[in-house]
């Protein structure tokens, strides 16, 4: 656990721009994996409620000074101009109130000109609070990262909010959660995320997974410590799922921001933009992809087997070729190999055959061998018919 019961003067190493003090947490002790703050721990974290009197909680945000707080812009995208938006501050509990917070109406609602709500390019919106709030061990301010600013990979950051405690899991937590993630560099995130990944952002999260942001802690900020000061260096914006395994979050540069920031902040103190400078070899700059080759489908040398087969039909040969195709080497793939025979043999077929005779047919007593006889069979047939009639004939000649 770790305690900040003072407020110390800035080290020579940072340079601080017209707020004397920020990113002081003297109550810190040390989101999905997390766990459960002490109240004042993040005294700079806020909970945005749109609706009659602030009921439902739908992102985080981050004072950053006595009228401003700092958020994501598609936080907003649901919320049009005018309606109602609330933000409590020094809220612990996610339903109750104590006395150490403070509730403030926003009254004007101010979107990065070049927010993209496609891409989340430019996931940026600064709310300013109807009235200044007083600040104490409870509510303060956190530090910006200043513009030039860099934090290598690995560096410890860390993140809170009300969002789910897992995905799929759509309950917030009754307390405020947080929870220590590590910096992510471009080149192992732009790895991990290829397709999606907003220029202006920064990583965050683990190889294996298991601690993350998720569903309504967007807009919070993701802080990292230079000596006895809190410096947010991210905007939580994105990310695959909640947790995942090699899907870091995503998050908003805040140091590319400060210009634009100083422009819109125009009442009360101007933020405390804070210069963070990464000591040594940024581990990132060495790391290659270690994409896995694309798969490839190699085909072995067709083996083909010719049987011949004589069916029950006379002079006709068929021939039966199978072709046998090796299945590549691909993993969980099942190869089918299909035998075709053509022209098939008929199976289980019984010819016939049937002699018709149109006429009765008698038999005559002849000396002459069938195989030696001038007249087949038809012949000798046709002479007895012949014979039958002339004596038929003759009949009834003599009956007549």
């Amino acid at each position: 656990k770790r305690f900040n019961d003072d407020l110390q003067i800035l080290p020579a190493t940072f340079l601080v721009r017209s707020v004397p003090v920020c990113g002081q947490a003297p109550l810190n002790t040390r989101i999905v994996g997390g766990q459960e703050s002490s109240p004042g721990s993040w005294p700079w974290i806020v909970s945005i409620r749109p609706g009659e009197r602030g009921k439902d909680h739908v992102c985080g945000g981050s004072l950053i000074n006595e009228q401003w707080v700092l958020t994501a812009a598609h936080c907003l995208d649901a919320i049009a101009d005018g309606d109602l938006v609330y933000v409590y501050l020094g809220r612990h509990n996610y339903n109750d109130p104590n006395p150490n917070q403070v509730e403030r109406k926003v009254i004007t609602m101010k979107r990065h000109p070049q927010y993209d709500d496609v891409f989340n390019e430019y996931d940026m919106a600064l709310l300013k609070l109807d009235s200044p709030v007083p600040f104490s061990q409870y509510i303060y301010p956190v530090c910006l990262a200043s513009g030039g600013s860099s934090v290598h990979a690995g560096v410890s950051a860390w993140v809170a909010g009300w969002g789910y405690t897992q995905e799929g899991n759509f309950t917030f937590p009754n307390t405020l959660r947080e929870v220590s993630i590590p910096i992510i560099g471009d080149n192992q995130c732009k790895c991990a995320i290829p397709f999606f990944l907003p220029p202006d952002t920064l990583c965050a999260g683990l190889q294996e997974g298991g601690k993350d942001t998720c569903q309504g802690d967007s807009g919070g900020p993701l802080v990292v410590k230079e000596g006895t000061r809190w410096v947010q260096v991210g905007v939580v914006s994105i990310g695959q799922g909640c947790g995942r395994a090699k899907s870091p979050g995503v998050y908003s540069e805040v140091s590319l921001y400060e210009e634009w920031v100083k422009n819109e902040t125009t009442s009360g103190n101007t933020p405390g933009f804070v210069s963070v400078k990464a000591t040594g070899e940024d581990p990132d700059k060495s790391f290659t992809c270690t994409t896995p080759a694309p798969a490839t489908t190699t085909v072995a040398a067709t083996n083909t087997t010719t049987q011949t087969t004589t069916p029950p039909l006379p002079n006709v040969t068929y021939t039966t070729t199978t072709t046998t195709t090796p299945p590549p080497p691909l993993p969980n793939i099942t190869y089918t190999t299909t035998t075709t025979t053509y022209p098939p043999p008929p199976p289980n077929i019984t010819y016939t055959t049937t002699n018709t005779t149109p006429f009765t047919t008698f038999t005559t007593e002849s000396t002459t061998d069938d195989d030696k006889s001038i007249f087949g069979n038809g012949e000798n047939i046709m002479l007895s018919q012949v014979l039958y009639f002339c004596g038929l004939a003759l009949s009834l000649f003599a009956l007549g």
